[in-house]
């Protein structure tokens, strides 16, 4: 009877963990879109709960990268068309092709640093085990999670770093014939000057790509 008894306790015990497993799993994914909520510490216990159902742990880890790659992403989008933290529109500068190119990497390279620090956070343990034991049930790295996170940017920022670089190669407008040599001296020159100013400026962009790749 004992025996018996002692059975149940468990089972009745296993049953209560397993239902407080998925309550967390499911709360989790209710908050994911609050920026807040992410960022508290909470979340970083609550993930290390959670690894002792590797299923709900995996799956909560690939659903806050993808929250954070759509958050990011909106961000970016919101900054160069609505402009964000009583900053301007980035396109408003469109015309400064060296400003434009740096305020959005300036942005970038922002991003990139919070979400690594949110990706290493997350993956804090909040009681440090062996590190080969953590390290071979880690189904997701904090490079993976970071790089999903910042994937976003990448399309809308290339496209319009090589819409710059685009206009800054083309030369000037060739479409009117020149009927007579009066003035042609002064148009050559006025072509040349412009032509290095363009050079300048794909040269500092260059400059500017440079450096935040390395930093």
């Amino acid at each position: 009877v004992a025996a018996n008894s002692a059975l149940r306790m468990m089972e009745n015990l296993s049953q209560k963990q397993e239902r407080a497993y998925e309550r967390l799993y499911v709360f989790l994914q209710n908050h994911l879109e609050d920026d807040e909520f992410i960022l508290h510490g909470f979340v970083s216990n609550a993930l290390a709960t959670l690894r002792h159902v590797p299923a709900f742990y995996a799956h909560t880890l690939e659903l806050m990268a993808a929250a954070r790659r759509a958050h990011v992403t909106k961000q970016f989008l919101l900054a160069l068309t609505a402009g964000t933290d009583d900053s301007p529109p980035m396109e408003m500068r469109a015309h400064d092709s060296v400003a434009y190119v740096g305020d959005m990497l300036a942005f970038s390279f922002k991003s990139f640093s919070v979400e690594a620090d949110l990706a290493k956070s997350l993956l804090l343990q909040p009681e440090q085990e062996e590190q080969d034991e953590e390290e071979s049930s880690q189904p997701i790295s904090t490079e993976t999670i970071l790089s999903i996170a910042v994937s976003g940017l990448a399309r809308p920022l290339k496209s319009r770093i090589l819409q710059v670089i685009s206009t800054l190669a083309r030369r000037a407008d060739e479409s009117n014939e020149v009927d007579s040599d009066d003035g042609l001296h002064d148009d050559l020159e006025e072509e040349g000057t412009l032509i290095c100013t363009k050079l300048m400026q794909i040269f500092e962009i260059c400059g500017l790509l440079l450096f935040y790749s390395n930093a």
